[in-house]
Parts: structure tokens; sequence; C-alpha cells
């Protein structure tokens, strides 16, 4: 997403909220060293709580992305520990060149 989203247009552009998968966990392990760059922290734990997905189109069975997506954004809810703090984290994933960024 190349512009910053209020929290309307976020719900708006991303669908349903679901538990996240085994699949979001390693989009999310992709830019774990990123987000801790940016906030000058290292995590002891770093799991992905839930997660929303844009453009939606129903995962296949045990998660993952359809075989028609190419590009998704997902919006997922990272818990952190020493910090004992939620991070909102958007990662663009392209699937043709699988590449991540958050």
């Amino acid at each position: 997403l190349s512009r910053k989203l209020n929290c309307e247009e976020v719900m708006a552009e991303f669908g349903p909220l679901f538990p996240a998968n085994q699949f979001v966990q390693g989009v999310a392990d992709k830019v774990r060293s990123t987000l801790e760059e940016k906030v000058g922290k290292k995590f002891e734990i770093y799991k992905a709580l839930t997660y929303r997905q844009s453009p939606y189109i129903p995962s296949p069975p045990g998660g993952g992305p359809g075989p028609q997506l190419t590009e998704a954004d997902y919006l997922i809810k990272v818990e952190t520990i020493p910090e004992t703090q939620s991070y909102h984290i958007v990662v663009e994933v392209n699937f043709t060149t699988q590449t991540y960024t958050l």
C-alpha cells in the first residue's frame, strides 16, 4: 500500500478477520527483521495472532494463497515480547517473485 489509510479505510480494503495460520506466520516471519530494525528492538516472541487479506479471496484448505492470486496485502496483528505489545503490520506479498515488503 503506497498511501496512509485511516482505520475505516483499512477495514474497507481488507477482508474479514481470521485467526493466523501457519502460512500467515510464515509471511510475518519474512519481515520480522525489518520490523525489529524499524522499532529498534529484538523480539523474543513474535507471533501472528490474526490477519486480514486484500484482495480477499477465500484461501484453499490449509491456508495460503489461492492459485489465481499473484499479489496480496496481509494486515497481520503480531504479538511481541519482551514489549508485550501488539503491532499491526501490512505485508505486501508477490507470489510470483516471492518478495515480501513491510
